[in-house]
């Protein structure tokens, strides 16, 4: 609902994926991860490496399997944390954030 108008009707999975809800993943390596080839994995969308960690960001949820399974035949991993978009940001997404030019903190409450 927005404004009360109602502008969404699905599972919060089906809506994450309405507003591309990415799944990333951060998997802490033992030594740095690189050239492991990840960004080849089907639906993986975005790959990057900082110290010892590669984050990998799939376009659906169910490539998260896919990307950790290819990279751990080819690293040591030690760690691995998994996020998708918060249901804040999903609410903020589907109604623009609050009332129009506004940002949700001038919203009226």
């Amino acid at each position: 609902m927005n404004e009360g108008e109602l502008v969404a009707v699905d599972s919060i999975d089906g809506l994450r994926d309405s507003v591309g809800g990415h799944a990333t993943l951060e998997l802490r390596c033992a030594t740095p991860p690189t050239d492991l080839g990840v960004a080849a994995v089907d639906g993986v969308v975005d790959t990057a490496v900082e110290d010892h960690t590669l984050t990998v960001t799939c376009g659906e949820p169910t490539v998260k399997v896919d990307a950790i399974t290819y990279a751990a035949e080819r690293a040591d991993i030690v760690d691995i944390r998994s996020t998708t978009v918060s249901l804040e940001t999903l609410f903020n997404e589907l109604t623009e954030g609050g009332h129009e030019g506004e940002t949700p903190a001038e919203a009226p409450q």
